[in-house]
């Protein structure tokens, strides 16, 4: 336990599970975000709780460690999470000590010690949790993949009242005029984003300015976000369609209506046009 500057108890350990282990792992491999197993001995602690306070702000600075995460993973910035400077110094700390027991529980050579007693890993009271994505690990079904049609055309109501996906985004697999055209298009976004894991972990976390703004107050359900998965991993089986085909078929369309409009206004005018032309010519006569 750590000591917030207010006085109140603070946990990483809690801390961490319920704001960052759906996009970090410790020694379970690069999620949405990078494996943070021995961050201490990539960077230092100044830089870390720098970053962490406000990922976005030192991006925008030019930092090049920075930048080079961005552009690791996908574009992809880290969220601002609210917390202390304190707080994050108590995060660093722990995320060292965390990352010195999982090595001592594969049996990896030790230069750090945690404590008296630490020697092996029958000393430790329990296994780390954070080892492995905190994702789900179920089967994806057809099922899945039918919800996730209906969830992201608006055919079912997401559970907390966020919109449709399909009011900003398109992807191959819908056919006419494809979707909205406000947010990129979503066709490759299982391989953008490395498979279920990262995007499963997109769709829990809102990495994005829009998608916080949007869905910050109505969270994606994680049932709803592996059904949008599931249909997701669909669109790369799709054969891709052109960027311009919804707008060919919109212009032809549109063209046609035009033509059938003309048309039906013709038949509807053209027995009174003839019936003034009439009174007109009589008026003339007499």
């Amino acid at each position: 336990m750590f000591e917030t500057a207010s006085a109140q108890v603070f946990n990483p350990v809690t801390f961490f599970q319920e704001n960052c282990a759906l996009c970090h792992t410790i020694g379970g491999g690069a999620s949405l975000g990078p494996d943070l197993k021995d961050v201490h001995k990539r960077v230092d602690r100044e830089w870390f709780v720098r970053f962490v306070l406000d990922p976005e702000a030192i991006i925008d600075q030019g930092d090049a460690r920075a930048l080079a995460i961005q552009q690791e993973f996908g574009g992809i910035v880290m969220p601002t999470i609210e917390m202390s400077r304190t707080q994050a110094e108590a995060i660093f700390l722990w995320l060292e000590w965390e990352s010195s027991r999982i090595a001592i529980e594969r049996g990896e050579p030790q230069t750090e010690q945690l404590g008296a007693g630490s020697a092996g890993a029958e000393s430790l009271p329990f296994r780390s949790q954070f080892g492995e994505p905190a994702l789900s690990t179920r089967e994806l079904t057809p099922r899945d993949v039918a919800l996730g049609k209906n969830l992201f055309q608006g055919e079912q109501q997401l559970s907390n009242g966020g919109p449709a996906c399909i009011s900003c985004h398109t992807i191959s697999l819908l056919g006419g005029l494809g979707g909205g055209k406000l947010g990129p298009d979503l066709t490759g976004i299982w391989e953008r984003l490395g498979g279920r894991r990262g995007l499963e972990a997109w769709l829990r976390t809102n990495p994005t300015s829009t998608m916080r703004t949007v869905f910050g107050k109505h969270p994606i359900m994680p049932e709803e976000a592996l059904s949008l998965v599931a249909y997701f991993e669909q669109a790369k089986f799709s054969e891709p369609r052109g960027s311009s085909s919804g707008l060919l078929q919109f212009i032809l369309f549109s063209v046609a209506g035009a033509c059938i409009l003309l048309l039906v206004m013709g038949l509807i005018w053209k027995d009174r046009l003839r019936g003034v032309r009439r009174a007109v010519v009589a008026g003339a006569k007499g």
